[in-house]
């Protein structure tokens, strides 16, 4: 899909994006830091690495209940790093 209608891939991952922002928005918790852990994922597969700072302050300045979890999980998330260091 990437290759042959890469509109629509980026398409589908900034719905997805958006998506489990809303979830995150609507839960707390573990849950919470999931969703953002996926928002961050798809933002990052939809506009490219440089997004990553602005989504992280975009997180802590929303989410500063869930934020320190969240980042300690970001930290050791190996496949969101390979994302990272591959966009």
């Amino acid at each position: 899909l990437r290759i042959e209608q890469p509109e629509l891939y980026y398409a589908v991952h900034r719905f997805l994006a958006q998506t489990n922002k809303q979830w995150a928005i609507d839960v707390s918790g573990a849950d919470q830091v999931h969703y953002l852990g996926e928002y961050l994922y798809h933002s990052i597969y939809s506009e490219g690495s440089g997004i990553y700072a602005t989504i992280m302050n975009e997180i802590a300045e929303t989410f500063p209940e869930s934020f320190a979890q969240f980042s300690d999980e970001v930290a050791h998330d190996e496949e969101l790093q390979e994302l990272m260091e591959g966009r």
